[in-house]
C-alpha cells in the first residue's frame, strides 16, 4: 500500500506566524487507502526539545497547545497506517509574543486647587486601574 498523507488544515497557523497570544492550535488532516492507526502532532521548544504531543486514531486530529511562555516553538505531525506506512507533515515555525494588555484610562478628577503664582493643579484617577 501507499504511504498515508497527513496535512495541516487552515486552522493552524502557518509557517513563520507571529503570534500575540499563549496558545497554538493544531489541526490535521491524514488519509489512507488502509487504515489508519495513529495520528501524532508534536510540539518542539525553541531547542527543538519534544515539550508536548497529542495522538489519535482518527483521521482528524486537533489539539490547542495552552499556557506556553513567549518564544519560539515548531509543530509537525506524523500519521501511520496498520501497514506501518508512515506519512509526515512539514514543520512550521511559529513565535508568540508576550500578549499585550489593552489600556483603556477611565480618569475621574477631582477639582482645580486655588490659582497659586499662575499655577493649578487637581488630582486624577484612572478607575480602570
Amino acid at each position: 500500500s501507499n504511504a498515508p498523507s497527513i496535512s495541516f488544515s487552515n486552522e493552524t497557523p502557518s509557517d513563520g506566524s507571529v503570534l500575540n497570544q499563549s496558545n497554538i492550535y493544531v489541526k490535521v488532516n491524514a488519509s489512507d487507502d488502509v487504515e489508519i492507526e495513529e495520528v501524532i502532532i508534536y510540539l518542539f521548544n525553541s531547542s527543538m526539545r519534544l515539550i508536548d504531543i497529542d495522538d489519535g486514531s482518527g483521521s482528524i486530529l486537533s489539539e490547542n497547545f495552552t499556557d506556553l511562555d513567549a518564544g519560539v516553538y515548531y509543530i509537525n505531525a506524523s500519521v501511520e497506517d496498520t501497514s506501518g506506512n508512515m506519512g509526515y507533515t512539514s514543520t512550521r515555525t511559529i513565535t508568540l509574543t508576550p500578549p499585550q494588555e489593552v489600556c483603556i484610562p477611565n480618569w475621574s478628577c477631582g477639582e482645580w486647587s486655588e490659582c497659586i503664582n499662575g499655577s493649578q493643579n487637581r488630582t486624577c484617577m484612572d478607575l480602570n486601574s
